[in-house]
């Protein structure tokens, strides 16, 4: 289980991949076959369901947009003579 902060929660949560009776279902008609296609399987938050990938991309925006607030803060901040 991966943590990362879950913008749809507004929270840090845990986002694992979720496995369904349909999946055991197709295990069982392939043979065990299927078991090769779980680690492709996308995490997901425990909570809300949101895609770990979605959640990355939009903290990744959301902490460069942070990050040019302050940096055009501080080019505004210039000492007093």
């Amino acid at each position: 289980m991966i943590f990362e902060y879950c913008p749809n929660c507004k929270a840090y949560r845990g986002f694992k991949r979720h496995f369904t009776i349909w999946t055991l279902i197709l295990v069982c008609l392939t043979w065990g076959a299927w078991i090769l296609a779980l680690p492709f399987y996308p995490k997901r938050c425990i909570v809300c369901g949101m895609l770990y990938d979605e959640a990355r991309k939009i903290n990744k925006k959301r902490k460069q947009k942070e990050q040019q607030q302050e940096n055009n803060e501080n080019l505004n901040i210039t000492p007093e003579k």
